[in-house]
């Protein structure tokens, strides 16, 4: 504003200003509604949002001194009593956290904030905010019980359900409490499937109690956050029996040896079976035992107790062994075949108390002048008087002219038989048992006249005995206490003679 003063010719002016002040007459507003939100679990001091109110004053207030520049300026509060978890900047308006926030205890909070000027006199609004809890995966899934239990009978199929049923809770919301199932340990547990949204369990491949009669599983429920979390319980699961399994041997041979000597009436084997059966309330019984070899059996089972008993002498032949089938049943007389059969070899073995023997200590016989080799000179056996012997094995021991055949003991000529070269040969043939408690021998003499003539044959004090082989001649047996003699010559007759020496 310009106000002139007209005075004289002079025409001074003067310019004076004007100012309007304006009246603090718009209270802060605020334009809602707000939709904030926040993770739980998140630190103090995380900022959650920034609240702005609006003020149409432009902060022209006169005082009575000058313009006061600030009286626009807005300060923020929260009104909601007792509420600790979040806080806000006085001058700015930021909203921060500043307590503990729990999705599972409070999932929003709806605060109420103020907001006043600095006009004279000051104007506020207030504002109601929600601010939204997200949900973060900090609660794992917890299972109703550490240990369920249950039973199944075996045999039971592929798909047969449990009855258990497993209860599991989780704290959090969507995805972060969306549980799944997994069998993650136990023996056995490739036996067992489990669905992975319901958790029932059912069976996987066909159970038998005799190969298993309980399973223990670890049973994992987790959640499906990021990063999962999960929970473990135990189910237990008896396996009940049913009467399919038959007797079981134990510790039974399928060889035992016995000494021929064992008296009659002696427990020689003791046949053990078990059912691995729980069902089954009968005793195993044993069934008359059956031969499967041509000669008798001289022993019986007790039907109760599985002793085999003898009741008449093992040694009925030579080298005697008994092949026979031996029964355990436990349902005698049952429509079902609930019984094993096994088969045991009895092999009754000499004690080899006595060697073998020839029946005379010395044999002569006369061969022809030439005979050739291979020729046959004569068999020569032995006995064993052991109540069972086993076959007698023979050989020579000091003559390489004549061979032996190692069973029939037959005789034979290794080398051309010439008298003009040797017209005596002698050797030693050994007999053996071939038992196996100590194997025992016995020998006898030999002597092979080629062509003919007259040798001594032996001295022997004790017995007598006859020569052997053709005697076209003559021929002498002389009893005790004489030395023997035999002419061997074809066509001779000589007279023979004989002295005592002294």
């Amino acid at each position: 504003m310009i106000f002139r003063i007209v005075n004289g010719h002079f025409n001074p002016t003067q310019t004076t200003y004007l100012s309007i002040c304006e009246e603090n007459d718009n209270s802060p507003t605020f334009s809602p509604p707000y939709n904030w939100t926040v993770y739980e679990n998140s630190p103090s001091g995380t900022l959650v949002d920034t609240l702005e109110a609006v003020d149409d004053d432009d902060g022209s207030f006169c005082s009575s001194d000058a313009i006061n520049e600030e009286d626009n300026v807005i300060h923020y509060f929260i009104l909601s009593e007792n509420l600790t978890e979040f806080d806000i900047e006085q001058t700015t308006g930021r909203v921060t956290v500043e307590g503990p926030i729990d999705y599972e205890e409070i999932k929003n909070f709806t605060v109420e904030f103020f907001a006043e000027d600095l006009g004279v006199p000051s104007l506020n609004g207030t504002t109601s905010v929600l601010i939204q809890v997200l949900d973060v995966n900090d609660n794992a899934p917890m299972f109703e019980k550490l240990n369920y239990s249950d039973s199944i009978v075996e045999n039971s199929t592929s798909g047969t359900e449990l009855g258990v049923r497993m209860q599991v809770s989780d704290d959090d919301s969507g995805i972060n409490a969306e549980i799944r199932y997994r069998i993650s340990d136990g023996e056995g547990k490739d036996d067992f499937s489990i669905d992975s949204v319901t958790g029932i369990v059912s069976v996987f491949k066909s159970l038998d109690r005799e190969r298993q009669q309980s399973y223990t599983l670890t049973i994992t429920a987790y959640d499906l956050g990021s990063p999962s979390l999960e929970d473990n319980t135990t189910l237990f699961i008896a396996v009940l029996d049913i009467d399919d399994s038959p007797p079981i041997f134990v510790g039974v041979s399928s060889m035992y040896y016995q000494t021929e000597n064992t008296e009659v009436g002696s427990q020689i084997i003791t046949i053990r079976a078990f059912d691995a059966d729980t069902s089954n309330d009968r005793p195993i019984t044993y069934t008359p035992l059956v031969s499967l070899s041509s000669s008798p059996l001289p022993f019986f089972i007790n039907g109760t107790t599985g002793a085999i008993i003898t009741n008449d002498s093992l040694c009925t032949t030579v080298n005697a062994t008994y092949v026979f089938n031996v029964t355990a049943q436990d349902k005698p007389g049952g429509t079902l075949n609930f019984q094993t059969t096994m088969t045991i070899t009895l092999l009754v073995y000499d004690d080899n108390s006595i060697a073998p023997y020839f029946d005379r200590p010395e044999y002569v016989f006369q061969v022809q002048d030439g005979s050739s080799i291979g020729t046959k000179l004569g068999t020569y056996e032995a006995a064993d008087r052991d109540i069972c012997s086993y076959p007698l094995f023979y050989d020579i021991i000091d003559s390489t002219d004549v061979s032996i055949d190692n069973v029939t003991a037959e005789l034979t000529a290794n080398i051309d038989l010439d008298r003009d070269t040797t017209h005596l040969h002698k050797a030693t043939i050994r007999v053996s048992d071939s038992g196996t408690n100590d194997v025992k021998t016995g020998t006898a003499l030999v002597y092979i006249i080629v062509g003919g003539g007259v040798i001594p044959v032996g001295i022997e004090s004790n017995r007598g005995f006859p020569v052997s082989d053709p005697v076209r001649d003559s021929s002498t047996s002389f009893s005790r206490d004489h030395s023997y003699f035999y002419d061997a010559y074809i066509g001779n007759t000589k007279t023979l003679t004989t002295s005592l020496a002294q």
